[in-house]
């Protein structure tokens, strides 16, 4: 559901405005569930909630990808650089992740809200960028790179 809905809700409103809107989704979901509700309860409904919106980067990343590349011939090339770009954050997070979990067990709440503050953050930042992207698309006129021989 949450890698077809938002295919869906882009075609009508806008991939970018899709993206930027679950993320924000998200970042609310982190905010307001995840941080505030360390019971069972409260982390069931986040799972659910934030798998759907989730899904929303895993669908939607390509289709931007797409709506930005003046070259389909070049799209994997584009692709690959927005992967590449992408990728040292997977690498590095994993072991930040466990060091921020070790730094919150004195706290009997909950030990893991460091983790939490810190993946609020980042997707704030995200969302940031995904919100710089798209006024740069649209005062670029929807040709963000200027052809050239190639």
């Amino acid at each position: 559901m949450g890698r077809i809905v938002p295919g869906w809700l882009g075609d009508r409103y806008g991939r970018f405005n899709t993206v930027i809107a679950l993320n924000t989704f998200n970042l609310v979901l982190v905010l307001g569930i995840w941080i505030a509700a360390p019971w069972r309860a409260g982390r069931v409904a986040f799972a659910a909630l934030y798998g759907f919106g989730s899904g929303t980067f895993v669908a939607m990343v390509p289709t931007l990808i797409a709506q930005v590349c003046p070259d389909m011939r070049k799209m994997g090339l584009h692709m690959g650089a927005v992967y590449l770009a992408v990728s040292p954050s997977t690498l590095v997070c994993q072991p930040i992740g466990g060091v921020l979990a070790d730094a919150g067990r004195g706290y009997e709440r909950d030990p893991y809200v460091w983790l939490k503050v810190i993946c609020a953050v980042a997707m704030f930042v995200g969302i940031l960028l995904f919100v710089t992207a798209q006024v740069i698309h649209r005062r670029c006129g929807g040709k963000l790179w200027k052809g050239g021989k190639a």
